[in-house]
């Protein structure tokens, strides 16, 4: 589901409780059909994670850091997601990306998966596959990732996210500084 109201839009998946909320401003809709515009949101919101992903502030162009974190360490995390741990996963074991403006002090977060579908290794696992990540949008994410990925331990912290696509699985392992560690590709069909 899509809404836009008051410059912000908000993206809610239909099979679970995790949502997206950011800022779009009216001019990044000039000239598009009606029926184009969570397309062309989900692609200002790309940008700008992109942006951040980066290290830059979409509000000042500070810099950004980026930490991984189990959700029940991040502040602000929507805790009722959490009632619906079958889809979403629990708390403690919910790796999400926390990002923190040095000069501003803009505190957005965004769950693994999400983060790591700009990764070299993603994409190469998608592209090798005739698939290219930047032609899809981030509206139909949800079938790119194989749930939200996995904290597996937290000393030292380590999680995982997993991709799949025609019966081959790419699973990437970070630490608590986004930096890939570990990588296995393996084909389950």
């Amino acid at each position: 589901m899509f809404y836009y109201e008051d410059e912000q839009a908000r993206m809610e998946c239909d099979t679970c409780p995790v949502q997206a909320q950011f800022s779009v401003p009216p001019s990044a809709f000039v000239g598009c059909d009606r029926a184009d515009i969570p397309r062309v949101a989900a692609e200002y919101m790309r940008v700008t994670l992109e942006g951040i992903d980066s290290g830059f502030c979409s509000l000042c162009d500070g810099p950004v850091e980026q930490t991984v974190c189990r959700a029940i360490d991040a502040e602000d995390w929507e805790t009722e997601e959490f009632e619906h741990e079958d889809t979403v996963g629990r708390p403690e074991t919910l790796p999400v990306v926390r990002y923190e403006c040095k000069q501003c002090g803009m505190e957005p977060k965004s769950v693994l998966n999400q983060t790591l579908l700009d990764h070299p290794e993603t994409v190469a696992f998608y592209y090798d596959h005739g698939i290219n990540l930047r032609e899809q949008s981030l509206l139909d994410i949800r079938q790119f990732g194989r749930g939200y990925g996995q904290v597996q331990g937290t000393d030292p912290f380590r999680a995982s996210v997993s991709f799949a696509v025609d019966g081959d699985q790419l699973t990437l392992v970070v630490d608590e500084d986004l930096t890939v560690v570990d990588t296995e590709r393996t084909t389950t069909g």
